[in-house]
């Protein structure tokens, strides 16, 4: 159902956010969500006072707020309902959006989903960076003795009937917050495989995320969990490390071509450059070729591959590029097979030419040597 601009909200909290809470949303949920989803959450909490834990607007004054259109607004706070920071209640036209608090530092990075998910999408070191900002110090107490007072040896006993009832509603900071998932992996064929019928709770939650994460099937999960047993005991801290081992096993290239298909142009130029990050006007140059040329990533990834080993792996103005885009088109090539047999015959020498179309694979070998130091 598409909203309608005046139709009402009623936006609701539980909690208010700390400043810790600001900081795991800007530096790990942002990422992932986008910059316009993380601003439809602050916005939302905004209008909210500290006192005040439910607000009446219309979607028309929301949009307006944040600049934005009414559909734009829709598929960006989907965004916010699928990682769960919020939950959406439907009546007649009306709707209520429960603000959901995000999740500690620890329990994201440790998720089986969102720490993965965050790696892929700013890389390891990036990712790295971000979680040591959130580290602390571990606190040696072998070395103390804990003399903190109790409760009943400072305060006197009085017998005092509670007059609030259990289902009154309290501002809470628990930090429950699951994500919305619906994977088709079926856990009962996964424990067929096992030699018992059940496993704890939080075994089985981190089991379903993690082989939504990998994309493994109940087959694979079975691999995954034996290979997590040590000395005949499953280790839960193991588990994640084995999925991700069978996952790259899977999906690890058969050969250089598939190398070309699978990378990103910036994956290929920071290989070939030996380095780990990129300039801006690195990126702003793959971004024209990429957004500005009809060429599939392999084809970019060919013309950048035959570019930086003319230019000894450096990045050279976007007017360079365009020089051998202009050769491709009066040639008529538009297809990665094109370009790469375009590449053989002006990189590789005549003696060097392999004589059957199964061979042509043999320089881009020759290029990923090159990349790695060898002639």
């Amino acid at each position: 159902m598409a909203l309608g601009l005046y139709d009402k909200v009623v936006i609701m909290k539980n909690q208010s956010l700390s400043i810790d809470d600001y900081n795991v949303l800007a530096l790990l949920y942002q990422p992932i969500i986008g910059p316009i989803s993380y601003s439809i959450y602050l916005t939302l909490y905004a209008l909210l006072n500290r006192t005040s834990f439910e607000k009446e607007i219309t979607h028309n004054e929301l949009v307006d707020i944040l600049g934005i259109s009414i559909s734009k607004f829709e598929s960006e706070r989907k965004k916010l309902e699928a990682i769960g920071l919020i939950n959406v209640y439907k009546k007649d036209n009306d709707l209520a959006y429960l603000l959901k608090n995000p999740l500690s530092a620890r329990q994201f990075l440790l998720d089986g989903i969102l720490g993965i998910y965050l790696q892929n999408t700013v890389g390891e070191e990036l990712f790295n960076e971000l979680a040591n900002s959130f580290k602390i110090n571990k606190f040696n107490r072998d070395e103390y003795k804990n003399i903190t007072s109790s409760f009943d040896s400072v305060f006197e006993n009085k017998e005092l009937q509670n007059v609030l009832k259990k289902d009154d509603l309290f501002i809470d900071k628990s930090k429950k917050n699951n994500l919305n998932i619906d994977y088709s992996f079926d856990y009962e064929t996964f424990m067929m495989g096992l030699p018992f019928n059940k496993l704890n709770q939080e075994c089985e939650d981190a089991i379903i995320k993690i082989a939504y994460a990998y994309g493994l099937n109940e087959s694979e999960m079975q691999q995954v969990y034996y290979r997590s047993l040590v000395d005949g005991e499953f280790r839960l801290d193991k588990l994640q490390k084995e999925a991700k081992s069978l996952f790259k096993f899977k999906n690890q290239p058969t050969n250089d071509s598939d190398i070309m298909k699978s990378v990103r142009p910036e994956e290929l130029f920071l290989h070939a450059a030996n380095r780990k990050r990129m300039t801006t006007a690195e990126k702003n140059i793959i971004n024209e070729l990429v957004e500005n040329y009809s060429y599939d990533i392999p084809t970019i990834n060919v013309l950048l591959a035959y570019v930086l080993k003319k230019t000894d792996n450096e990045m050279p103005p976007i007017s360079y590029f365009e020089k051998v885009i202009n050769s491709w088109k009066k040639a008529h090539i538009n297809t990665y097979e094109q370009a790469k047999k375009w590449v053989m015959e002006k990189y590789v020498p005549t003696s060097e030419k392999p004589k059957v179309e199964e061979e042509h694979d043999k320089w881009i070998s020759k290029l990923v040597k090159d990349f790695e130091g060898g002639e």
